[in-house]
Formats: C-alpha cells, sequence, structure tokens
C-alpha cells in the first residue's frame, strides 16, 4: 500500500503573527515533525502541499536551514515532497522575480519539489499542479481517462475568494481536485464524478472566526482504495491557547468583503503593533502583497521607514 499525503498552505515564517501568543517558528517546525511521522506511519510516498509555503518572502537563513533539516529528513524516509507556488510565494504576483525567493531556493535543493507533472504509474495515477497565476494551464491538460487524474490548484474554488477562483465546473474532467488559497477547511464535496477536497491552511495566522473552531489536519490518501483520511495534527493546540485574548471577544473581520469601508475602518488599526511596517504586513489578505511592496517603497523613499543594513 502507497498514499498520498496533503498539505493546506503551510505559511512557514519564523516571526509571531500579532494574534498569536506562542512561538510561530517552533510551532511550524513542530507541525512539519508531525507530518513526518503521520507520513511514516501511513505509508506516505508523497507530501503535497497547496501552496503558501512561505507567509513572508523575507525569511532568516537560521530558519531555512532548520527547515531543510526537517525536510532532507523526509528524504532520508524515502518520502518525496512536492508543491505548486502560492501567491505569498511571489513577488509581485509575477515569476520574473520568483529565483530569489525562499521557495525557489528549496527547489534548487531538491529537499522540495515544483508540483508540474507528477506520473505514479505503480498506482495509475498522475497528478498536475497549477499555480497562482497560471489558470490557464488547465485547458493545456490533455487527460488520460485511463488514469486517476488528480489536480492541485492553488486558487479557491467556487468563487470562494472573489477573482481568485476556479468554477467547480472548469475542473470536472479530473477525478480529485485539492485546493488551497482559501485557508478555510471544507468538508469534502462531490461534484458530479470529481472529488473536491480542501484541507485548510496547516497554520493558523489570523484571528477569523473559522480558526478559533476548526482543526488542523492534512489528509491522506490510499492510492489504492482512493479512501481519503482527515488526521489532526498532535502538535496543534486549542485556539483558546495559542490567541490572544482579545480574538475571543472581537467580532471577526469580513476579509472577503467588498467594501473597502468595512475593512479598513477604524477598528481595524487599532491593534497592538510595534512599528508602521507590522501594521502594512498585517493589512488584511485581500490587500495585495505587489501593494504591501509599494506602500513600503514609498515610505522608504521618503524617509518615514528607516532602512536597516
Amino acid at each position: 500500500m502507497s498514499s498520498i499525503l496533503f498539505v493546506g498552505d503551510p505559511h512557514l515564517d519564523s516571526v509571531t503573527p500579532l494574534s498569536r501568543l506562542d512561538n510561530y517558528r517552533e510551532t511550524t517546525l513542530a507541525k512539519l515533525r508531525d507530518i513526518l511521522l503521520i507520513a511514516s506511519a501511513k505509508r506516505v510516498k508523497y507530501v503535497i502541499m497547496t501552496g503558501d509555503v512561505f507567509d513572508k518572502l523575507d525569511q532568516s537563513l537560521i530558519y531555512i536551514h532548520e527547515l531543510l533539516d526537517i525536510f532532507n529528513l523526509f528524504k532520508e524516509n524515502g518520502i518525496e515532497i512536492y508543491t505548486v507556488v502560492g501567491n505569498h510565494d511571489l513577488k509581485y504576483n509575477s515569476f520574473n522575480y520568483f529565483s530569489t525567493t525562499p521557495l525557489s531556493l528549496l527547489f534548487k535543493t531538491g529537499a522540495v519539489k515544483h508540483l508540474e507533472i507528477l506520473d505514479i504509474p505503480e498506482h495509475n495515477t498522475r497528478i498536475y499542479g497549477v499555480d497562482f497565476t497560471k489558470e490557464s494551464i488547465l485547458s493545456t491538460y490533455r487527460l488520460d481517462k485511463s488514469v486517476y487524474n488528480i489536480v492541485v490548484v492553488h486558487y479557491g474554488l467556487e468563487n470562494t475568494v472573489p477573482g481568485e477562483s476556479i468554477p467547480f465546473k472548469n475542473l470536472k474532467k479530473f477525478n480529485l481536485v485539492v485546493a488551497g488559497h482559501d485557508h478555510m477547511a471544507y468538508p469534502i464535496h462531490l461534484y458530479g464524478n470529481t472529488t473536491m477536497l480542501r484541507p485548510g491552511s496547516m497554520t493558523r495566522r489570523t484571528k477569523d472566526e473559522y480558526n478559533l473552531t476548526r482543526d488542523v489536519s492534512v489528509y491522506v490518501v490510499d492510492l489504492e482504495t482512493k479512501n481519503m483520511l482527515a488526521v489532526p495534527l498532535p502538535s496543534a493546540r486549542p485556539a483558546k491557547d495559542i490567541f490572544k485574548y482579545t480574538s475571543f471577544i472581537e467580532a471577526p473581520t469580513n476579509f472577503f468583503s467588498s467594501s473597502y469601508n468595512e475593512l479598513f475602518a477604524e477598528d481595524y488599526f487599532a491593534k497592538s503593533v510595534n512599528s508602521l511596517t507590522e501594521m502594512i504586513d498585517s493589512l488584511p489578505p485581500t490587500v495585495f502583497e505587489s501593494t504591501k511592496e509599494a506602500i513600503h517603497k514609498y515610505l522608504k523613499d521618503n524617509g518615514l521607514i528607516k532602512t536597516t543594513v
């Protein structure tokens, strides 16, 4: 028996989000170790991530080394790690700058591989990858209906992320769709003969209501029976233990609202932040990374943020 383990957007980072009490760096490393133990116990041969491997492009060298040590343990145990590329893995949402990103470094070391097309002939399975901004590649895939076709996408499904989602109907030629980008975990959904699997982010960076109640799980798919099993990560602690108390007494922000007046209401900025830089970085997910970069650049160019050497 051999299986695939699917991991929702990891959002690895050495810096702890403002909403959390724990040491986020240590938490991410512990979750990766959990995944290694689960993969070994379930005889997993492939671990596949749905993109947004990193939360930010600026990562410490020490943290990169820690991640490489863990990823190399997967290799030593005969487990290969693949991922598609998420929007957080890109600078300015463009592949023109990808060669300088942390995820590109992981690809260069071979610790993590870029999921494009992965054939598993011994289990009559083929897995396709769709990176963020690359939705058009779906129309180029000509599927062999004699094999079990899986596609992993860094997009929301059925307009869960406005402007960055793929309708179910555009994916119905696949047997299994595994989606990231939308950090919520959804029940397994069947659309015709296509199974829609959305495991939710491996980490809980924000105090949205769904992050206060959901389990943090990965999915193991048996390549022989096609059974799908949600496996909670043992080190994931209850939300009340990792989020600041204010997370439970403040109304959650609706990050998918079309009203920017609501998203940028004064109470959104009434947070405990240590710097203007942190305030910009904590803007809602609906604000593109390119916009945040532009704000940072403007403030630096005008001497409003000091540049450290």
